[in-house]
C-alpha cells in the first residue's frame, strides 16, 4: 500500500527559526520579526532592531545596486565589549592578579572603518592592534594615537620593518616585536643599537600542542612560525649575553584559527604557561602571555567540535585561559602575567551581512513537460505509465527503484541506436514524475530512506544569485567554510524548494552547495518558490551572515567582478527608524576593475572609437547608431560590475512627486543663491575697501553677500532632510556662513583704521573662515551629487571636490603660517623684504588664491543646477499637453 504523508503542522515563525537555526548562530544579533523579516539587533542589551528589508528598500531608493554588504558598526563595539568583559569576569572569579589586554589582528579585516571602530570601542580597555606586515604596521602606527597604546608585530620582518616598529616606541607606544625565527633576534639587536631605542621583544613559541579544525596543521612541531624549545633557550642565552633580559616582555603562541574544541586551548595554554614559568625562573621578567587567536565562531549553531562550530562559549574560553595560566603560575611560584589574545574572527565575523538578489533558477531533473501518449507507445513508456497511474497502490520505494531503472535502460538503448529521441524524452519525463511523487509521499515522515534523501539533493533546483563567490565568500570555495544563508523575507511562508546557489561567474566552482546544519552540514537549502518570471525575481533576497572575518580582504577579481557596494549602519534613538546609514562605500565600477588588471579606459575608448568610425565608413552602422553605441560604451565604463535587474528608484527627476518637486524648487533657489553669492562675496570684499564716497554702504554690503550664501544653504536643507551626513555637512557650512556674515563689516573698519589690531585680527579670521567655508561647501556638493541619479556627475564631483579641498587645505596652511609669523613677530631676517612686498599686495594675493577654488566650486554648482533643471523643467512633467492633470501638484 502507498504511504500517506503525515499531516503537517501550520508553518510559523518558530518553524523558520528552527529550519535556518538563526537563534543558534545569530548570537543574539539576528532573528526573525513578526513580519517574517530578518532583523539585526546590533546591541542586544539596548533592544533596538534594524529590519534588513528596510535597509534593502533604502538602498534601492539611493540607487545602490546589489550585491550589498551591510556593516553593523554597533556589533563591532558590542563584540569588543563582550570579549573584554568576559576576561574581566574570569579574572575576578579566578582571583587572578594580572589584567587582560587584548589586541585586534587587522589581517582579519583591514578596512579602515572597521579598525577605527575597534580602536574606539577598545579604548576604555586599553585594547590594541596586531600587525603582520609593513603596510599593516604603517596603518596601525597612524591610527593608534593613545599614549602607551599596545601594538604587537607578528610575521617575518626585515630591518626596515623593525626600524619602523622601534620608531613607534619613540612615539610613546608599547610596540612589541615578536620573533618568529631565531635570525630575527640578531636583526632586532642590530637595528635597536643603530636607532638607540630599547626594543620590546616578544618570542613566539612553537608548541607541541596542536589545535583542531581546518587550521590544525598550522600548529605543532611543523608550524610555519615560532621557535622550538631549543631555539627558545638559544634566544634566551643571546638576550642574556647582550644584557637585554628586560627587553623580553612577551611570550606568544598560536595554535590555529577557528579552534572548535576547548580541550586544544586548555592543553596549549598549560604548555605555554610552563614555558613562561621556566623563563621567568631563568631571570626574564616577562610581562605578557599572548595566547594568540583561535577563539572560534559558531557558524552552524551546532555548538559542537565540528569545524564550523565551537563546543564552548566566550565566557568558557576566557575562564579556561585565565584559570590555567593562574593555576600553573601558582604551582610554579611565579607572578601572574598580563594576558593578551588576538581574537580577530570573534570580533568581526558577526558585524557584516551580504545581501544578494535571486534573479532566476535552473530546474534540476526533467521539467514537467507535456507529452501526448497513445496506444502505440514503446513498451518501456507503457510500463512507466502503468506505474504512474497505480502509484497510490504500489510500494513507493519499489516504484522509485523501477522508475530509475527504466530511465537507465532508456539511456543504454539510445546509445545503441534502438530508441528514438522523442521516446527517450518521454521515458525520462515519466521517470522524473514518478520519483517526484514518491519523494512527496515521504514528506514529514519520521524516517526517510537514504535513496530518497539522495534524490532530494539530486533534484534540488539551482537558484541564480547576483554575486561572486570568489569576491564575497572566498573561504567557502577555498576551504569549504560554511556560512549561514537564509532568505531575509517571506519567513512566515513555508519554503518548499530544495536548492543550491549559483553565482554569476563563468566558473563551475562559483556555487554554494553545502549549507549549515546541526549534523555537520547538508547539500541543499530550502527556499521559497520564486514568484513570476525570471526577470521579476529581484524581490527575493538572500542574506549571507557572519562573513566579517577575512572575506572582505581576501576576495578576488575573478571574471573582474569587483568589490560590492556597502553601507555602514549605526543605531541612533533620535532617528525615526532607530538607526542611520553612516557611510556608503561604492563598489568597483567596470573601469575600476579593468584598471586593476592594467587596462586604460581612455585607450579602450580610443580603440572602440576607431572601430566605430570604421563601421560607419563601411556602411555597417549609421552615424547616429554608431555615436549612440560609443556613448553607451563610455557611459557603461562607470557602471557597477554586477548585473542590474531593476531600474534606479532614486529620485525620478523626470516625474517628481509633489513633495519632491517642492524640495527641488527650493534646492534650485539655493543653488542660484550660492552660484551668484560666491563671486558677489568676493567682489564685495574688495569693493568695501575702494568705494570712495559710498564707503558708508560698504559696512553692510559684504554681510549681505555672505547672508546670501547662508540663504542658499538654508534652501538646500529642504532637500532630503532625513539624510544625516548631508544635513551635518550643511550645518557646518551654515555655521561658517554665519561667522563670515558677522566678521564681514570689519573689512570696512579695517580699511578705515588699519592700525587697530582688533580689526586686522578680525579680517584675518574672516579670510581663514572663508577658506573653511569653501572647503565645507565642497563637501556639501559632494554629498548632494551622491544623492542625484547621475553617475557621471557623481564621479566628476568626487574628483573636483577632492582637488578643491586639497588646494584650499594647502592655502589655509600657508596662510595660517604666514599670519602666525606676522602676528607673533617672529619673522626671520632673510624674510623681512619678501614680507614687506607681500604686505603691500596681501589683499590682492589673498583674492587671487581664492579665484581658482571659487571658479571650480561655481562650475560644480552650475552643473548640479543644470542636471535638476534638465531633469525636471525640461521633462514631460512640465508640459501640460503631455501629462495628465494631477490635482496634488
Amino acid at each position: 500500500m502507498g504511504r500517506q504523508p503525515i499531516q503537517r503542522e501550520a508553518w510559523t515563525r518558530e518553524a523558520a527559526r528552527d529550519l535556518y537555526h538563526i537563534k543558534r548562530w545569530g548570537g543574539g544579533y539576528f532573528d526573525i520579526n513578526e513580519s517574517g523579516h530578518v532583523f539585526a539587533s546590533p546591541n542586544p542589551e539596548q533592544g533596538s532592531t534594524v529590519d534588513l528589508i528596510n535597509i534593502v528598500a533604502e538602498a534601492k531608493r539611493r540607487n545602490l545596486r546589489f550585491p550589498l554588504l551591510i556593516r553593523f558598526q554597533d556589533i563591532l563595539r558590542h563584540r569588543v565589549k563582550a570579549i573584554n568583559e568576559a576576561f574581566e569576569n574570569a579574572i575576578e572569579e579566578c582571583e587572578y592578579k594580572g589584567r587582560y589586554r587584548g589586541v585586534f589582528p587587522i589581517k582579519v579585516n583591514q578596512l579602515r572603518e572597521v579598525v577605527e571602530e575597534v580602536i574606539k570601542a577598545g579604548k576604555p580597555y586599553g585594547f590594541g592592534l596586531e600587525v603582520g606586515s609593513k603596510p599593516e604596521l604603517f596603518a596601525a602606527l597612524a591610527l593608534q594615537t593613545s599614549p602607551n597604546s599596545l601594538l604587537i608585530c607578528n610575521g617575518y620582518k626585515d630591518p626596515s620593518f623593525i626600524r619602523m616598529a622601534l620608531m613607534g616606541i619613540k612615539l610613546g607606544k608599547k610596540v612589541i616585536v615578536v620573533i618568529e625565527k631565531l635570525e630575527e633576534l640578531e636583526q632586532i639587536i642590530k637595528v635597536s643599537k643603530e636607532t638607540d631605542v630599547q626594543p620590546m621583544i616578544g618570542i613566539r613559541a612553537r608548541l607541541l600542542s596542536k589545535g583542531a579544525g581546518k587550521w590544525a596543521d598550522s600548529s605543532g612541531e611543523t608550524a610555519k612560525f615560532g621557535l622550538s624549545t631549543a631555539e627558545l633557550v638559544t634566544a634566551a642565552d643571546q638576550l642574556t649575553a647582550e644584557n637585554l633580559q628586560d627587553c623580553f616582555q612577551l611570550l606568544h603562541f598560536h595554535i590555529g584559527s577557528q579552534i572548535p574544541d576547548i580541550q586544544s586551548i586548555k592543553r596549549a595554554t598549560q604548555e605555554a604557561t610552563r614555558l613562561y614559568a621556566q623563563l621567568h625562573k631563568m631571570g626574564f621578567n616577562i610581562r605578557n602571555i599572548d595566547v594568540g587567536g583561535g577563539l572560534g565562531v559558531d557558524y552552524d549553531g551546532s555548538r559542537t567540535a565540528c569545524e564550523s562550530s565551537t563546543n564552548y562559549t566566550l565566557q568558557e574560553y576566557a575562564n579556561d585561559i585565565v584559570y590555567h595560566i593562574g593555576d600553573v603560575c601558582n604551582a610554579e611560584g611565579v607572578p601572574h602575567p598580563e594576558i593578551t589574545s588576538e581574537s580577530g574572527r570573534a570580533i568581526v565575523a558577526h558585524h557584516s551581512a551580504l545581501i544578494v538578489e535571486v534573479f532566476g533558477m535552473i530546474e534540476k531533473g526533467a521539467p514537467n513537460c507535456q507529452f501526448d501518449y497513445n496506444a502505440d507507445e514503446h513498451a518501456v513508456i507503457k510500463e512507466l505509465l502503468d506505474i504512474k497511474e497505480n502509484l497510490q497502490s504500489l510500494n513507493p520505494l519499489e516504484a522509485f527503484h523501477d522508475a530509475m531503472e527504466r530511465k537507465d535502460d532508456a539511456q543504454h538503448m539510445f546509445n545503441l541506436g534502438i530508441l528514438s529521441l522523442r521516446d527517450k524524452a518521454k521515458i525520462e519525463n515519466l521517470a522524473w514524475e514518478i520519483c517526484r511523487s514518491v519523494k512527496s509521499s515521504f514528506a514529514y515522515q519520521a524516517f526517510v530512506p537514504e535513496e530518497i534523501r539522495s534524490f532530494e539533493e539530486q533534484i534540488g533546483d539551482q537558484y541564480l544569485c547576483n554575486f561572486s563567490v570568489f569576491q564575497s565568500l572566498l573561504d567557502h570555495w577555498a576551504c569549504n567554510q560554511l556560512f549561514p544563508v537564509m532568505p531575509i523575507s517571506r519567513l512566515l511562508e513555508e519554503p518548499t524548494k530544495e536548492t543550491t546557489l549559483a553565482d554569476i561567474t563563468c566558473d563551475s566552482d562559483g556555487q554554494i552547495n553545502r549549507f549549515i546544519d546541526l549534523d555537520g552540514g547538508k547539500d541543499t537549502l530550502r527556499l521559497h518558490e520564486l514568484n513570476g518570471k525570471a526577470s521579476n525575481h529581484h524581490d527575493y533576497y538572500l542574506g549571507f551572515f557572519l562573513i566579517g572575518a577575512y572575506q572582505d580582504i581576501m576576495g578576488d577579481l575573478h571574471n573582474l567582478f569587483g568589490k560590492v557596494n556597502e553601507v555602514h549602519i549605526f543605531l541612533d534613538s533620535d532617528e525615526p527608524c532607530g538607526y542611520y546609514i553612516e557611510e556608503i562605500i561604492p563598489g568597483n565600477t567596470i573601469q575600476g576593475s579593468l584598471r586593476a588588471v592594467q587596462y586604460d579606459e581612455k585607450e579602450l575608448s580610443r580603440q572602440m572609437k576607431a572601430q566605430v568610425e570604421s563601421a560607419i565608413e563601411e556602411d555597417r552602422l549609421k552615424s547616429s547608431e554608431a555615436m549612440q553605441l560609443l556613448q553607451d560604451y563610455n557611459a557603461s565604463l562607470n557602471d557597477y560590475t554586477y548585473l542590474r535587474f531593476w531600474e534606479p528608484q532614486t529620485m525620478s527627476l523626470s516625474n517628481p512627486t509633489p513633495e519632491l518637486l517642492r524640495s527641488l524648487g527650493k534646492m534650485l533657489q539655493g543653488l542660484s543663491a550660492l552660484f551668484w553669492g560666491l563671486p558677489l562675496t568676493l567682489i564685495c570684499s574688495v569693493q568695501s575697501q575702494t568705494l570712495g564716497g559710498a564707503r558708508e554702504f560698504a559696512v553692510v554690503i559684504p554681510s549681505l553677500a555672505n547672508g546670501l550664501l547662508f540663504f542658499g544653504l538654508t534652501q538646500l536643507s529642504h532637500f532630503q532632510p532625513q539624510e544625516r551626513i548631508w544635513r551635518e555637512a550643511l550645518d557646518r557650512a551654515k555655521v561658517l556662513a554665519i561667522i563670515n556674515t558677522g566678521l564681514a563689516p570689519f573689512l570696512y573698519f579695517w580699511s578705515r583704521l588699519p592700525g587697530i589690531p582688533l580689526y586686522a585680527l578680525a579680517v584675518d579670521l574672516l579670510y581663514l573662515s572663508s577658506l573653511l567655508f569653501l572647503y565645507n561647501y565642497n563637501l556639501v556638493i559632494s554629498r548632494l551629487t551622491s544623492m542625484l541619479p547621475d553617475e557621471s556627475l557623481r564621479n566628476d564631483a568626487k574628483v573636483f571636490t577632492r582637488l578643491n579641498r586639497a588646494i584650499l587645505g594647502i592655502v589655509a596652511l600657508l596662510s595660517l603660517g604666514y599670519l602666525a609669523m606676522i602676528r607673533i613677530g617672529m619673522v626671520p631676517a632673510f624674510l623681512h623684504r619678501p614680507i614687506e612686498i607681500l604686505e603691500t599686495v596681501r589683499s590682492w594675493l589673498a583674492i587671487s588664491l581664492l579665484l581658482m577654488p571659487v571658479a571650480m566650486t561655481m562650475t560644480l554648482t552650475w552643473k548640479v543646477k543644470e542636471l535638476v533643471v534638465g531633469g525636471v523643467f525640461n521633462s514631460e512633467f512640465w508640459n501640460p499637453e503631455k501629462r495628465s492633470p494631477d490635482p496634488a501638484s
